[in-house]
């Protein structure tokens, strides 16, 4: 069907079809689409910024000339700012993205404009980033924009179970669900009673489970922040557990009124919130060890070993021997989204492709069109062979799993590595190897591992990741043998949750008796 005989398409809709002709190869035709978007929206920040990603493609230096007039002139704004951050995120000039989210904020606030989401997600994936800095500089900025904390609300008085609330944007199929779910499901009901207040506007099947393990369930998505704050407090918390962090539709503009005696911030992306009104972040002793402190607003409350658990969403099947074990090439999986993705990083793929002939690599999470492309072309370029290499967008879960077991081991990303991809390899028996740098983001891997006594397959950045994976390759023995048994040591370790909400149990009742 004609594209017009789907009538005006917002920005979205525009997005989703260009990047669909991206999808299939076909870059001309996606500039032409764009570009007669731009035509039929003139002003369109949204539409030009559409059209200047896909001209990047072969024409970086128009592109980049075309951004340079248009942030110079009067209209540009915070859209303005945020869509050329994520220009140059995309196009891996990661480093001056993070200076274009922060420029941004100088300009007047916006409606559905959070430059602070973007710089927050932009600076997890910047190498060499000084952490204690970025949080200097960052939780300036949040303050600025959020305002400083108001006084905390009067501790209730009563004995008995704790009241915690529980506040997410992501309590339907997504990656926090993994990871929220044992916690509500083990916390003793003697000690806690647990409250849930969903801000996101999906709901599924999983989200009604998670309803009806709640003692309370709030939906909230439709309160503006006054609201929101005053139906909060009105809650009389003990204690309140945020989960997005700086994630796109996070309500930090209401825990920064104060809502509760006690807030914490829980998952969503492995730094501060800048958040001066945040009490604590729960981690642990591998994610942030002893010295962490400076680079957090937060004080760090650490369990020893990993504080994350893990229930997939449905029984996921058993994995079967290495696919290499019998002579074949040696599948090598990367998971992790084009976010996380830089040059630094297809280097390295392509280092190891060119050294290594066995070598196989089977790519997921490239749902953009123009990181898709960008990547095609990087490895068609420097000559391997395209039958050696699989590029997926992101996959239905069954499908996913599938292509997971079909690997014969799993690469990290760098500096910004995974969490719950990283739980959903390790949980489909597939032996994970991550590099560990100073940094939260490139730990929690580690962290897993860890708990998981596969400490082999952890390896500090300073070291030679390529010469670690050149063992593997040469011997099939250390890629088949860690798949016997890993799912059960997974069940046992992460998928428990009763013996791991009592160790945060004890977390949460040392934030909220103190």
């Amino acid at each position: 069907m004609h594209w017009r005989q789907h009538g005006a398409l917002d920005p979205e809709g525009q997005m989703h079809l260009v990047n669909s002709w991206l999808l299939l190869g076909e870059p001309a035709r996606a500039l032409e689409l764009a570009t007669r978007f731009f035509r039929e929206s003139p002003g369109s920040i949204d539409a030009e910024a559409l059209m200047l990603r896909v001209r990047a493609l072969d024409d970086l230096d128009g592109a980049d000339s075309a951004w340079r007039q248009h942030l110079e002139s009067p209209r540009a704004g915070r859209r303005a700012f945020r869509h050329y951050a994520e220009y140059l995120a995309l196009t891996d000039r990661r480093a001056r993205a993070l200076e274009a989210s922060f420029a941004g904020l100088a300009c007047p606030a916006e409606d559905s404009v959070n430059l602070l989401a973007s710089a927050a997600r932009i600076a997890l994936s910047v190498r060499g980033l000084d952490p204690v800095a970025f949080r200097a500089r960052f939780s300036a900025a949040v303050q600025r924009e959020l305002g400083a904390p108001t006084p905390a609300p009067k501790r209730p008085r009563r004995s008995g179970a704790l009241r915690v609330g529980i506040l997410g944007s992501s309590l339907h199929f997504h990656p926090i669900m993994g990871f929220i779910s044992p916690l509500v499901r083990g916390l003793d009901r003697r000690r806690f009673s647990v409250r849930i207040y969903s801000a996101g506007s999906i709901r599924d099947g999983h989200q009604d489970a998670l309803r009806n393990l709640s003692d309370q369930w709030l939906d909230v998505a439709a309160l503006e922040t006054p609201q929101l704050v005053e139906r909060l407090r009105r809650e009389d918390l003990d204690l309140l557990v945020e989960l997005d962090n700086h994630t796109r539709e996070n309500r930090l503009a209401a825990l920064a009124q104060r809502v509760a005696p006690v807030q914490i911030s829980l998952f969503g992306l492995n730094q501060t919130t800048g958040l001066e009104a945040i009490d604590y972040r729960i981690t642990d002793e591998v994610v942030d060890p002893a010295g962490s402190e400076s680079s957090y607003t937060e004080k760090l409350l650490r369990l020893t070993s990993c504080h994350l658990a893990y229930l997939p969403f449905e029984p996921v099947p058993r994995v079967g021997g290495a696919p290499s074990r019998h002579g074949g090439p040696v599948r090598m999986g990367l998971f992790n989204s084009w976010h996380k993705i830089g040059d630094d990083e297809i280097s390295l793929w392509i280092s190891l492709l060119r050294k290594h002939d066995r070598l196989q690599l089977v790519v997921a999470g490239f749902d953009d069109g123009v990181a898709n492309l960008r990547l095609r072309r990087q490895l068609s370029a420097a000559g391997i062979a395209p039958e050696r290499v699989e590029i997926h967008p992101f996959l239905e879960e069954h499908r996913f799993w599938s292509l997971v077991q079909s690997v014969d081991f799993a690469l990290d990303s760098y500096p910004w590595g995974g969490g719950a991809t990283s739980a959903a390899v390790l949980s489909l028996g597939v032996p994970l190897l991550t590099r560990i740098g100073p940094r939260p983001a490139s730990r929690i891997s580690a962290s897993m591992l860890l708990a998981l006594d596969m400490g082999r397959w952890i390896v500090p950045v300073e070291k030679d990741i390529a010469g670690r994976i050149a063992e593997l390759v040469s011997d099939p023995a250390q890629l088949d043998s860690p798949r016997r048994g890993l799912q059960d040591a997974f069940a046992a370790r992460f998928c428990e949750p009763e013996p791991y909400a009592a160790k945060m149990g004890s977390l949460l009742e040392e934030a909220g008796r103190a």
